[in-house]
């Protein structure tokens, strides 16, 4: 399959959003222009991480698309077809998008796929950071550059 022109990879990004984001798809469209498809991009790869570790699928199967997941950013911009990982490329390119926030999110899609538990605020920290945290951080990153 041959890798979708930036226009039409946000463009999917786009509809992603607008599917499943109500309140967020409102607030991004106040953004100017490429500030709003940026989000779009960092919106479409997060609800892809989010879908696997909500999804049917086993804890083993879901772990390891995860990985496959965490594997596709070490190559993002070569990911053939895919257009969520076509525009996030192209958002890490015009952006200072902190690539470890991506990481972190499979990590704390990780987190709950294992059932991992939480005795005190301290040790759900590290979760938080994980899983919400880096939404914040991966969308400042676009917007006050």
């Amino acid at each position: 399959m041959s890798q979708p022109d930036v226009e039409s990879a946000y463009a999917h990004c786009r509809d992603v959003t607008r599917a499943s984001a109500t309140s967020f798809y409102y607030g991004m469209r106040l953004l100017p222009r490429p500030r709003r498809v940026a989000l779009y991009a960092v919106y479409a790869f997060a609800r892809r991480i989010d879908d696997i570790a909500d999804g049917p699928a086993g804890a083993a199967e879901k772990l390891a698309e995860l990985e496959r997941a965490r594997g596709q950013l070490a190559l993002l911009g070569s990911s053939a077809g895919d257009p969520v990982l076509a525009a996030l490329a192209d958002v890490c390119r015009n952006y200072p998008l902190p690539r470890e926030a991506l990481e972190e999110l499979i990590d704390g899609a990780a987190m709950d796929v294992s059932g991992r538990t939480y005795a005190s605020f301290d040790d759900l920290v590290v979760y938080c950071r994980r899983v919400g945290g880096t939404i914040g951080r991966l969308s400042l990153g676009e917007l006050f550059c």
